[in-house]
């Protein structure tokens, strides 16, 4: 485990140094804070997807679920800079049965149909916090990089891989193929953890802007390259289980007795876990139009889904600039503003909120001292 640890290390080590090169930045202090909250829900609205699904106010069939939250602050000196960070990532793909089933049984749950409704899975769930190195650096007058080294901590996490699996809307009987490693028993509710185990890790992000003239621009970037947390010692279940009956108590709360024939480390034997997230990659390129007016059309990728946005932007004054943007895969519509340092962006499908599948907050601001 320690050797492949290492070797990360030197991959991300080799990757800052490479890129390094003088820069041409000022070297005035400041300080800065900023985040952001994407989520998109397509099954049912993102509030209701985090709350559970109970009460759901809609629903489509959805295959996918994903969500990127995050915060951080910090000062930054000439090409340097140094922040501490919040972040929870999520990431959910399956079977289409998964979302008819989970939102019926929450909301609807006289009529599930007499059939086996697939439950097969892959559910990630992510908290972690840390430190953020950066090194900002220009290689000339058109081409600028940018790369972060960020050091993770993590107590709380989930990786579901559910395979194989089935479930009756009638009488809540199935069964299927596990394998979960978790800070807590969140799943069957019977797997005990004494105390949730920490686990750490780094990843890379990596921006580059290139001026190609006046009027064009580039932006790439890559962000959780090498991405990975360890931790020596995690809870797990491996093996199947059965769903036997689903029963409520007296405030109609779920429990669940399930037969299980499962490789736990309850068993004594330990096991040691390192958490991937998946890289996400973009591309954009911003077009002049005229003196006040630019046009850009951005691609993003990432394992769950890929996304195509065009916006259109109003520069009224220097360093000021009011856009409005269209999602194509989302069906998402943002608003943008930017003056000086600080800006603020909404993207929403829905123009009343608790009712979007796609919902997002970018928000930063910076203070020269």
């Amino acid at each position: 485990m320690f050797t492949t640890v290492k070797i990360k290390i030197a991959l991300v080590l080799a990757c800052i140094f490479l890129t390094a090169s003088p820069s041409y930045a000022n070297t005035n202090y400041s300080l800065f804070v900023n985040g952001y909250s994407d989520n998109y829900t397509p099954s049912v609205p993102t509030v209701d997807f985090f709350g559970s699904w109970k009460g759901a106010k809609s629903y489509k069939s959805a295959t996918l679920a994903t969500a990127n939250n995050f915060i951080q602050t910090g000062v930054q000196y000439s090409q340097f800079s140094v922040a501490i960070f919040y972040r929870y990532d999520y990431y959910l793909t399956m079977h289409k049965d998964v979302a008819e089933y989970r939102y019926t049984f929450h909301n609807d749950r006289d009529n599930l149909l007499d059939k086996d409704y697939v439950y097969d899975f892959r559910e990630r769930r992510l908290d972690s916090h840390g430190i953020r190195l950066g090194y900002q650096y220009e290689y000339n007058s058109k081409l600028a990089i940018s790369s972060y080294i960020n050091l993770h901590s993590s107590s709380k996490f989930q990786d579901r891989d559910i395979q194989n699996g089935y479930i009756n809307g009638k009488t809540r009987l199935g069964d299927a193929e596990a394998n979960y490693h978790f800070s807590k028993d969140t799943l069957y509710g019977f797997l005990n953890v004494d105390e949730a185990p920490q686990g750490y890790g780094f990843s890379l992000d990596i921006d580059v802007n290139y001026q190609v003239n006046d009027d064009l621009k580039l932006e790439f970037t890559a962000k959780d390259l090498f991405h990975f947390i360890t931790w020596d010692e995690s809870p797990y279940a491996q093996g199947s289980f059965q769903v036997d009956h689903f029963l409520y108590d007296g405030q109609d709360v779920l429990q669940q007795k399930p037969l299980a024939n499962l490789q736990t480390h309850e068993g004594g034997e330990q096991h040691s876990y390192t958490y991937n997230l998946p890289v996400r990659l973009s591309f954009s390129a911003q077009q002049t139009l005229f003196e006040h007016y630019q046009l850009s059309l951005k691609y993003q990728h990432n394992e769950i889904f890929d996304a195509l946005t065009v916006k259109a932007g109003y520069s009224p004054w220097e360093k000021t600039q009011f856009a409005f943007s269209y999602d194509f895969e989302r069906k998402a519509f943002g608003l943008h503003t930017k003056y000086e340092a600080f800006y603020l962006d909404i993207i929403t499908d829905q123009a009343d909120v608790s009712y979007a599948n796609a919902l997002g907050l970018f928000v930063g601001y910076e203070v020269k001292l």
